[in-house]
């Protein structure tokens, strides 16, 4: 009787994509279930106005410390999403003033939203289209980004 090869699945790498798709349900349903899916997005060219006019609200980017350092939007601050509310505090920001939250795809600004609101922080935007939707639009960024678009 002949047995099938024993495969080794537990040392297989889990799929990046698929863990961003399972964090983005996540995020979706807390959100529905919080009441909290309803957000309003600030479209990238009227950002983009308002930061060149001097006018945009504070602008913090969620995403690891590699990912801001490689290219951010002008203004930023780094604030990783699993210590937003901290930064928020740190950096002074008054809650019920308007602040832009924007990661590279979504959910990790969903989720820092979240935090924020549940802070006390009343006026929580998001990046329409984040990062990636930023970049690939050819808007400015900083440092100047060497990386090929995703």
């Amino acid at each position: 009787m002949s047995r099938a090869p024993y495969r080794r699945v537990a040392s297989r790498r889990p799929d990046p994509t698929a863990c961003r798709h399972v964090l983005a349900a996540l995020v979706v349903a807390v959100a529905i279930v919080t009441g909290e899916a309803t957000v309003e997005a600030v479209e990238p060219a009227a950002l983009q106005a308002e930061i060149a006019a001097g006018t945009a609200p504070p602008i913090l980017d969620v995403r690891s410390a590699r990912e801001f350092a490689q290219d951010h939007l002008p203004g930023a601050h780094h604030a990783p999403f699993s210590d937003v509310t901290a930064h928020a505090r740190a950096l002074r920001l008054d809650p019920h003033a308007p602040v832009l939250l924007y990661c590279e795809h979504g959910p990790r600004a969903w989720l820092a939203r979240l935090a924020l609101r549940w802070a006390g922080f009343t006026d929580v935007r998001l990046l329409e289209g984040h990062m990636v939707t930023w970049r690939r639009s050819g808007r400015p960024v900083e440092p100047e980004s060497t990386a090929p678009p995703d």
